[in-house]
């Protein structure tokens, strides 16, 4: 009896200890797995865009973590509309994503001291050899490198070749020309199409090669007199009364309410033969004149004047890469940005989503891949031989500025304001701004 009772002693005595084993076992799996989870990183990404953007970023990113299997990146992507109001809220509240896709003219609204975004300069995994001093500070405020330009952008004209040619006009080269071109289109055809806002954008530029000085300076002065603002006021009249463009009362809604430019009955169909366009579109908008009958798209650039003292071709990153300020992952994220601007692979991938790109190294891997050909080729030799040693202002674009001239430009282009009038109220209320800006 005593040496069964020792036996079932020693029985349950086994059965718990082989309870215990396991239930350690158990917690070191689970330990183990928690540590295995811990060591995954994850660092959030966001852009805007296209789906064909979409597509190639999400793939480049398939890339990146294929490659870093210890760092997940969580994609935040959308159009643009509603991002500005939406990065607004996330960077005043220090939310926002590790690594951000950028406008130009968010460095004057969200890092006007240059300490908004984390200041690359310092990062040392980061490669930006392939890029130029003249590129980089496109980036850079009060000297400080908050962010790297992806891609140069300008505007520039770009005609309906096929539009030209049945109407037998010659591809206007001169300003001359262009204005001469109205004429010789049917009534109700245009050789060229722009808004009243992009139509004073044009007018700058004529005015910037006529006198070699920029509407805004790059540290957010205003370049023209009232004399030169009148003179541009002028010179959009003058392209209205030439039939070069529509009167602002014929063209509302034609175009505006379309997505995108390119996708416009009234431009597809030939009725503007013609469009002021940021150059990054051009093979957008060849495309889209090629499914539409076949019809062929040329690249002008911008016409010349006599004497003049400026291209008129002021370029502009078109979008730009900044890590936050805030970042608690800034070795990951250095490394996303890293593979993402100069990974053979992953620059392949995203191809000219983004623009033909400032990084030479990145623009020799796609070029060797023959992705610059045809008219995103004689983009970027144009824009690289005119390119004005004016950079476009990232003041031109930001919203308070806009809001100064804008309207004004609407007004003045329905005749509800004399051109006297309107340049004066543009010349106070831009300076008025901009200086508003400058005390922030």
């Amino acid at each position: 009896m005593k040496k069964a009772s020792i036996l079932k002693g020693l029985t349950v005595g086994i059965s718990l200890l082989g309870v215990g084993l396991l239930l350690t076992a158990c917690g070191s799996a689970k330990k183990s797995s928690d540590a295995s989870s811990s060591d995954v990183t994850e660092i959030r990404f966001s852009w805007w865009g296209g789906d064909s953007r979409h597509k190639a970023t999400l793939n480049a990113i398939k890339l990146f973590e294929k490659e870093n299997p210890n760092i997940k990146v969580k994609a935040e992507y959308s159009g643009y509309d509603g991002i500005v109001e939406k990065m607004t809220t996330q960077i005043a509240g220090g939310t926002e994503p590790d690594l951000m896709q950028v406008n130009y003219d968010w460095l004057v609204n969200y890092t006007p001291d240059g300490k908004g975004f984390y200041d690359l300069s310092k990062l040392t995994d980061l490669d930006l050899s392939g890029y130029s001093e003249d590129i980089l500070k496109t980036g850079q405020v009060k000297g400080i490198q908050n962010a790297v330009p992806v891609s140069v952008n300008a505007y520039t004209l770009m005609v309906n070749k096929t539009q030209y040619e049945k109407n037998g006009v010659a591809i206007p080269k001169t300003w001359d020309e262009l204005l001469a071109a109205g004429n010789k289109f049917p009534d109700g055809q245009y050789p060229l199409y722009t808004s009243p806002y992009v139509g004073f954008v044009l007018a700058t530029q004529y005015i910037q090669q006529k006198y070699g000085v920029p509407f805004i300076t790059t540290d957010g002065e205003l370049g023209f007199s009232e004399a030169q603002i009148k003179e541009a006021l002028e010179f959009y009249t003058s392209l209205v009364d030439n039939k070069v463009i529509p009167p602002a009362k014929e063209a509302v809604g034609e175009i505006s309410g379309s997505t995108a430019l390119n996708e416009s009955p009234a431009f597809l169909s030939g009725k503007y033969a013609g469009l002021h366009e940021w150059s990054s579109q051009a093979q957008l908008d060849e495309t889209a004149l090629k499914n539409s009958d076949n019809q062929e798209l040329e690249f002008l650039g911008l016409p010349t004047q006599a004497n003049m003292k400026d291209s008129g071709l002021s370029t502009k990153p078109a979008v730009l890469f900044a890590i936050s300020k805030n970042t608690k992952h800034i070795k990951e994220t250095t490394k996303l940005l890293n593979f993402i601007l100069n990974d053979e692979a992953a620059v392949k991938e995203l191809g000219l989503e983004r623009g033909i790109p400032s990084n030479t190294k990145a623009e020799a891997i796609l070029a060797n891949d023959g992705k610059i050909t045809g008219i995103s080729k004689t983009v970027q030799d144009y824009v690289s031989a005119n390119m004005s040693s004016i950079p476009l202002s990232p003041y031109f674009e930001a919203s308070n500025v806009t809001n100064a001239w804008g309207p004004l430009m609407d007004s003045y282009a329905y005749g509800e304001l004399s051109t006297k009038d309107a340049a004066k109220q543009m010349y106070d209320g831009v300076k008025e701004a901009l200086d508003g800006l400058k005390s922030n």
